[in-house]
């Protein structure tokens, strides 16, 4: 298996603090070496800023220069799958999921009605891959879209990105509805990722990443990203348990389907999630939070929770969702290596790997 690593270290727009550690530390820890022992071939790269997207920003702020990153990791997913290869996304924050799933639109062609790739300026991109790290190669991307001459991203990007399942069918494009070739979402976190600008308490973007993908929030930078929002039908929630009281209301009022640790540990209620939503997506992407985890087996980050799925229920968990459809691409996120002072993590998330590429190989 062809597979391309994209470490995202940053942590609220903050690059290599906290859990923008977290990749490069997986990647210290043999993580690349792992997968490349079973007999995968992996290359590795580091992703930064986009260095056109928002350009005249000038001082750089948490939300604009995320979305700067989430920008160039989709450029990185769309090369990545266009050349055949695997993208696993390593990164400290969730927010990675809007490039991954922009990425995965551009490369099928799907979701991006609105952007002609022939009218826009092409540009070519340095590799960000730090040269100094052993599990690190250099590489470029040639002929990324969608930039004008001016160096901030087409606003012809943007599309009408509201969520699918919020408001009418007759408001939305017919690409943006769900069909058989839609890519579904598994998710699973110990948080709900679901909080909105008006919800949110902190602040924190990061808590905004599942709701943002839907469609919810931040609209406007999120339409140049994403191409079409996922509809909420496609989105199994899985294990998340530390939510707050307005974002469990909105996740209780969405059309996502959650499924708690012990559903889970069960068996039969998330096999039957996922073949219901096979019969809606035909691809799927696999976001896992490492602090999904139970911090009996391993404490991911500062804000890991109780009661979640322990190291061979995540495993076996994953390995049931390649099994049930067909992996497009991984992610996994907010580790944060001072929160894990015995190293258990590292282990864990090799297992998690190895046993969704092994469904691939299967097929």
């Amino acid at each position: 298996m062809d597979v391309r690593i994209l470490a995202v270290p940053y942590d609220a727009g903050h690059r290599d603090r906290r859990m923008g550690r977290g990749p490069h530390a997986l990647l210290a820890a043999g993580l690349a070496d792992g997968l490349r022992a079973l007999g995968h071939e992996v290359r590795v790269e580091t992703v930064g800023e986009h260095p056109d997207f928002l350009a005249s920003r000038g001082f750089p702020t948490e939300v604009a220069t995320s979305f700067s990153v989430w920008y160039h990791v989709r450029e990185r997913v769309r090369d990545a799958r266009l050349h055949g290869d695997l993208p696993v996304i390593l990164t400290g924050n969730c927010g990675a999921a809007l490039g991954i799933v922009g990425g995965l639109q551009a490369a099928a062609g799907t979701g991006d009605s609105t952007v002609s790739v022939d009218s826009v300026d092409s540009v070519d991109l340095v590799d960000s891959v730090d040269s100094s790290h052993p599990a690190a190669s250099l590489g470029s991307i040639d002929n990324v879209d969608p930039v004008d001459r001016e160096g901030s991203v087409a606003a012809s990007a943007m599309i009408d990105f509201r969520s699918v399942d919020a408001v009418g069918s007759s408001e939305v494009s017919a690409d943006a509805r769900p069909s058989a070739d839609a890519l579904g979402v598994v998710w699973m976190d110990a948080h709900g990722d679901f909080n909105t600008p008006d919800t949110s308490a902190s602040g924190f973007l990061d808590g905004m990443s599942l709701a943002t993908l839907v469609g919810r929030c931040w609209r406007a930078l999120a339409g140049r990203v994403v191409g079409a929002p996922v509809p909420e039908r496609n989105v199994l929630l899985i294990a998340s348990r530390d939510v707050d009281a307005e974002e469990d209301a909105l996740l209780r009022a969405s059309r996502i389907t959650r499924l708690s640790a012990a559903e889970v540990r069960g068996g039969g209620a998330f096999d039957a999630a996922l073949a219901e939503l096979r019969g809606r997506a035909a691809r799927v992407y696999l976001h896992v939070d490492l602090d999904t985890l139970d911090p009996r087996d391993a404490n991911a980050n500062a804000f890991a929770a109780p009661d979640g799925l322990r190291a061979a229920e995540l495993v076996d968990a994953v390995r049931r969702v390649g099994r049930a459809l067909r992996l497009e691409a991984i992610c996994l996120s907010a580790y944060d290596p001072d929160a894990d002072a015995d190293g258990r993590v590292p282990p864990i998330a090799l297992r998690v790997l190895a046993a969704a590429l092994a469904t691939l190989i299967d097929d």
